[in-house]
């Protein structure tokens, strides 16, 4: 068996495994879909006869940035944070040796990510370049944070006008359908 046979009976097997983390661990993406921008990301001042070009060349350097980032980050992490699924997010948690330190989370937080450390929401925390949250830790022991994404208010808007704009069509194609039955019907007779 070749190992690029051997590795897709492996991945296979893990996902019908009953815990999938196995299969998380194994299909790590080198770089993630999205990742937030920050004003502070440099922009070129590019001449209009160099503007291809030198948005190429530019790209090419920021994102090999953004990737090394990413990976020191988040794939690469401090394997003491354990990261776990809850209902509304994630749970991390992590052991403190030292007191009054900060920990760097393996995770990447947006404008609307809502992080809970140790019970205190914080509002303003330290990220790096691709938003991996620096938090403060208790001074020794089991330390915990939550990481919730909380949905926008016009999402949320947008979401309950599509719903109900497809529910009235539905509707209104079975009462249409349904009149003209009536008239088909009536014509016969």
């Amino acid at each position: 068996m070749t190992g690029a046979s051997r590795r897709w009976w492996t991945l296979n097997a893990a996902t019908h495994a009953h815990d999938l983390q196995a299969f998380l661990d194994m299909t790590k993406k080198a770089i993630s879909d999205y990742l937030p921008v920050y004003k502070w990301d440099p922009e070129p001042d590019v001449p209009s006869h160099l503007y291809t070009y030198k948005w190429k060349q530019y790209y090419t350097i920021e994102n090999s940035k953004i990737t090394a980032a990413y990976r020191k980050s988040v794939m690469n992490h401090n394997r003491n944070v354990k990261v776990k699924t809850v209902k509304h997010g994630l749970k991390l948690t992590w052991k403190a040796k030292k007191g009054k330190h900060k920990q760097q989370l393996p995770v990447i937080t947006y404008k609307q990510s809502k992080l809970t450390v140790n019970g205190r929401v914080l509002t303003k925390y330290k990220r790096n370049r691709v938003g991996a949250p620096t938090v403060p830790e208790k001074t020794k022991g089991t330390n915990t944070a939550y990481l919730e994404f909380q949905t926008s208010f016009w999402i949320k808007l947008a979401i309950a006008v599509s719903l109900l704009g497809q529910f009235a069509a539905v509707v209104w194609g079975l009462l249409w359908r349904g009149g003209s039955f009536k008239k088909r019907e009536e014509k016969k007779a």
